[in-house]
């Protein structure tokens, strides 16, 4: 379900007040590593505005994302001289957790992400405040995130995804996200992709990541043929149906399905 949107007055609001509890923040905070560039700049700022000694960060692993991630948050590591503690609860990738929990998505979020990230990270943290890379182009996930948090980067300079990159790429190689047309974030792009992204998402990554398609489109078929649950759904007709990824690619092979220039994505893996 849509997250209801805010007011121009709340967004204000939203923004003065988290803005003075990261300035006033005075105890110790566990910054919490996606491996994207916006939990890296929080990262960086809590290091820079609480020292090194008052600043804690952890890696939710879930062993599908793209080796250059997993390099870049090795780099970032080095670059803000905080050790970045990887948590990785269960073997494998997403796709084993769909398999060992026996379903993808849980009341509309990813099923691995609560379990890979959104559990793991939460008892790691423990009653730390946590810091978040949540952006301007986020405050409905600001307001509705339920744990004790501040999100620097909501604190002057505001920065667009534009300008995090800009600033970024001259620090650290970029992740593959920020190379590839259209991706809106960097999420278990090794194994596939997001598979709250939805069919243009899809339709990209087949184009621009064959071999990850192909992986994600047959471990998803034996689950389907297992429990009758797709990646995809069809909602063009009356009737809401499974989709899955080898109907997906079939129709873009033969040009019923055209592959867009951008694509939107429901993840919300780190908080929902």
């Amino acid at each position: 379900m849509p997250r209801k949107a805010l007011t121009p007055e709340e967004a204000r609001e939203l923004l003065a007040k988290h803005e003075a509890k990261c300035k006033s923040f005075a105890g110790h905070v566990v910054a919490q590593v996606s491996g994207g560039l916006g939990s890296a700049e929080a990262l960086r700022r809590c290091v820079e505005w609480y020292g090194p000694e008052r600043v804690s960060a952890l890696f939710a692993n879930t062993g599908s994302e793209d080796v250059a991630t997993y390099r870049f948050v090795v780099a970032l590591e080095n670059y803000v001289g905080v050790e970045i503690r990887t948590l990785k609860p269960f073997p494998g990738d997403i796709f084993d957790c769909f398999d060992r929990e026996g379903v993808m998505r849980i009341k509309g979020a990813c099923k691995a992400s609560l379990e890979l990230k959104q559990k793991p990270l939460d008892a790691a943290s423990g009653f730390n405040w946590v810091a978040i890379g949540f952006g301007c182009e986020e405050l409905e996930r600001v307001r509705d995130c339920k744990l004790p948090a501040i999100f620097p980067l909501l604190v002057r300079p505001r920065l667009g995804a534009g300008e995090l990159i800009e600033q970024w790429q001259d620090r650290l190689p970029l992740p593959p996200a920020y190379s590839l047309d259209g991706i809106p974030h960097n999420n278990c792009l090794g194994t596939g992709g997001c598979i709250l992204g939805g069919i243009k998402y899809w339709s990209l990554r087949w184009k621009q990541a064959p071999e990850a398609f192909a992986y994600a489109e047959r471990r998803e078929r034996a689950f389907f043929e297992r429990t009758g649950f797709s990646i995809l759904r069809d909602q063009s007709g009356k009737k809401v149906r499974a989709m899955p990824l080898y109907e997906l690619r079939r129709k873009l092979e033969s040009g019923e399905v055209k592959v867009p220039e951008f694509a939107e994505s429901t993840c919300g893996c780190m908080n929902t």
